[in-house]
């Protein structure tokens, strides 16, 4: 017996109002009117409208339209890089650096003059090398321009009384287009060109300072380094009287030694750091001590400040077969299977609340797709998760951390994994190897774990063999795969959020999020599309003339034709369609994303679907339209709605797209899918053209529910962009560039997100 639970329009109660954090160079959406960050108080948000009116919007208007899918923030959109450059370089005078900065800058500044004379110019140089564009400041363009105005500069420098060539390499494209712009914010100033944010050094106090003088200082300076603690000023009173004594014995014409300025000394001292300086003085115990980054706990007063991800092998065997499966195979196969495993778990916990903020469960060893799905539960909301395991809190801890923590496994370090976290713009720290304190938050997390949740199963494996003695693990394994996913998000919402910790002063974790979240601002999390671009899954598209063909369905843009208008190869007889790189999401298959003139677009279906429609539904809809009418039939678009409407009202489809025990779905996953379901187009045979949708309920009994058609329990082996050989005129011969996609980029036509010699 199934109880329909409808998803509220807001997903908390009136109570939660969290605040989020909007900067002056942020751009918000509402209603598709776009707004400039003006002021923030306790109470509401001042934005700027397009008119230039200020409107105050409260934190409870803010989260209402966020709930809506009325609010998106566009992070960086207004940028003021340049006005804070500006004002940065105006502080400086271009001899305050070495000689060899000096040099490095005015080198780049001439190379900057002649690139930016080439702007906007149709030059041979340029036709020669196939770009028949205007001089501009894109990737492409900058590397054919930057060696001829390199070796300009260079007979220039050269032509100067035979001036030495400074050795120095230019940057990348990337970094020196930036190096331009810097250059331009800074009124055209060499000392604009010098990255004030990093390596900038004061004026040197030791500047015209006799060598001999210099070795002396840091020799008394070094004195200070003792266990029996002097005084500085005992430090420089022993100088001054070596300093006499020595001039003393010198003769009229001997250099004698000079007393360093007031404070040089204390520089020097300062200058050796104060690990050294606690090391020396205090003891190398003391100093690790006091320099442990976890000793004492970490001051943290916003939710997202830290967030630590962790990878757990439970210590508990579970049955791998879904229940009312293993019962039904054959005696034969059921001895070549396995039937027990320990599952693992990605966890990401949040440092100032202590609450989790995702549970990634597999099968299989970690690897960059669990650590992937971990995030991307971190950034998302995950209401419907809860409402699935039918907890009594929802599952509403969601943001975009300002910094995550993980060891150096292999799956965090991946390039996947450390690119979305960039493209979210936040720091990825490593802390020291063999030292688990440093991670101290998690690490608690799991013993946690292990003391109070594992023992209410059976088929424990324990932690050693002195805990688990005589105890058959395997023999007395009775808990499915499933059923341990579904029981333990219960237990981390129901039971480790609900229970005050001596760490929170008493408090519980959820205590301390509610109180966080209208104390301090935190980063929403991600929309629709931002997860799409961020966490979908990027494969290669055919281009026709209906647009791309995906899941069945045709998706069309106007950018599509023009792309397939300006196709770069000769036309010859049966020349294969134009291919190129999308992006597909498994949560909503009414949207791809496609990549075109330099940033990523939007492109929906040519028949009226509804937005929302996930992988699993599309699919259980498509499979039983297939067994109801023969293979040879056609989909028709009001049969398989109607077919997920009733998913949706059954609880099937909400089991399915909070994906509790399945694993990540690939590039592989999505070329069997359009092979084995949709052979075939679907027919819009619909008499309206906005049709809507069911609320997703829950099922009283989720794991009775019937598994997903495209539910592959396989070990994940391909998510890389397929195979592709393409003719010898439509290869380009561009660097590859990073994936970023909401860092928009100077446009570039050979800018291609996915390169074959990275798959």
């Amino acid at each position: 017996m199934n109880s329909a639970v409808q998803i509220p329009a807001s997903n908390v109660g009136p109570d939660y109002v969290p605040q989020f954090l909007i900067r002056a160079a942020d751009a918000v959406v509402i209603d598709k009117e776009t707004y400039r960050w003006h002021s923030t108080t306790s109470t509401l948000h001042v934005l700027i409208n397009s008119r230039g009116v200020q409107e105050r919007f409260t934190h409870r208007a803010i989260y209402d339209l966020y709930c809506h899918r009325r609010f998106k923030l566009k992070r960086g959109q207004f940028t003021v890089v340049d006005q804070e450059n500006q004002e940065e370089s105006a502080k400086f005078r271009l001899e305050q650096f070495s000689e060899k900065k000096i040099a490095k800058a005015l080198f780049y500044e001439e190379v900057a003059q002649e690139i930016i004379r080439y702007e906007g110019k149709r030059l041979p140089e340029l036709i020669a090398a196939e770009y028949y564009r205007k001089a501009g400041l894109g990737n492409r363009c900058l590397e054919i321009l930057m060696p001829i105005a390199r070796k300009t500069v260079e007979d220039r420098w050269k032509a100067r009384g035979g001036t030495q060539t400074i050795q120095t390499e230019l940057p990348q494209p990337d970094h020196f287009r930036e190096i331009i712009q810097r250059y331009k914010a800074a009124k055209y100033e060499a000392v604009g060109i010098v990255d004030l944010r990093m390596g900038r050094r004061a004026v040197d106090y030791l500047h015209n300072v006799h060598p001999d003088d210099v070795v002396l200082w840091d020799k008394f300076a070094e004195k200070y380094c003792n266990s029996s603690k002097p005084h500085v000023t005992e430090i420089e009173a022993q100088l001054l009287a070596y300093i006499e004594d020595y001039n003393s014995t010198l003769g009229p014409e001997d250099r004698r030694h000079l007393m360093p300025p007031p404070g040089v000394l204390t520089k020097m001292i300062k200058a050796k750091g104060r690990f050294y300086l606690t090391w020396k003085r205090e003891g190398i115990d003391v100093a690790n001590k006091l320099f442990n980054i976890v000793q004492g706990g970490l001051e943290l007063d916003r939710l997202g400040q830290r967030v630590e991800m962790d990878e757990w092998h439970a210590n508990i065997q579970v049955l791998l077969a879904k229940a009312g499966v293993w019962e039904n195979l054959p005696p034969k196969l059921k001895s070549l299977i396995k039937r027990t495993t320990r599952p693992w778990l990605t966890v990401a916990i949040d440092g100032a609340s202590r609450c989790i903020l995702a549970l990634s469960f597999s099968r299989y060893d970690p690897s960059h797709r669990s650590a992937l799905r971990a995030l991307e539960m971190t950034v998302s909301d995950k209401t419907l998760i809860s409402l699935v395991a039918g907890t009594a809190q929802p599952w509403i801890y969601g943001l975009i951390p300002e910094m995550v923590v993980t060891d150096a496994g292999a799956a965090f370090r991946h390039h996947r994994f450390r690119a979305a976290l960039s493209t979210l713009k936040a720091l990825h720290l490593f802390p020291v190897t063999g030292r688990p304190q440093a991670r101290g938050t998690i690490e608690s997390f799991f013993d946690t774990c292990e003391k109070r949740f594992l023992h209410y199963f059976t088929g424990r494996t324990f932690r050693n063999i002195f805990e688990r003695g005589d105890y058959d693990s395997e023999k007395n394994a009775s808990l499915l795969f499933d059923e341990f996913c579904l029981y333990f998000t219960r237990a981390i919402l129901d039971i480790y959020h609900q229970t005050p910790q001596e760490n929170l002063n008493r408090a519980t974790p959820a205590d301390v999020w509610l109180r966080l979240s209208r104390k301090a601002s935190m980063m929403p999390p991600v929309n629709d599309e931002e997860r799409r671009l961020i966490f979908g899954t990027p494969t290669k598209a055919a281009l026709t003339d209906k647009g791309i063909r995906a899941f069945g369905l045709h998706y069309q843009h106007r950018l599509l034709q023009k792309v397939r208008y300006e196709d770069p190869r000769l036309p010859k007889k049966n020349l294969k369609s134009l291919r190129t790189d999308i992006i597909r999401d498994r949560f909503n298959i009414s949207r791809i994303s496609f990549f075109a003139e330099g940033e990523w677009h939007e492109a929906v279906p040519s028949i009226g679907l509804p937005d929302g429609i996930t992988i699993w539904e599309w699919c259980g809809a498509a499979h039983l339209s297939a067994m109801q009418n023969k293979q040879n039939a056609e989909l028709r678009l009001s049969i398989m709605l109607k077919e997920i409407n009733r998913q949706r009202l059954s609880g099937e489809a909400a089991m399915w797209r909070s994906e509790l025990g399945t694993e990540a779905t690939t590039a592989k996953s999505f070329s069997d899918i359009e092979r084995k379901f949709f052979p075939k187009e679907v027919i819009d045979d619909l008499v309206e053209k906005d049709p809507a949708l069911a609320y997703y309920v829950a099922s009283s009994d989720p794991l009775g529910l019937p598994i997903s058609v495209i539910r592959d329990d396989t070990k994940p082996v391909d998510d890389e962009p397929e195979q592709v050989v393409e003719d010898e005129e439509a290869k380009t011969s561009a660097a590859r560039a990073a994936f970023t996609p909401f860092r928009r980029r100077a446009r570039d036509d050979n800018y291609r997100p996915f390169d074959d010699g990275d798959r």
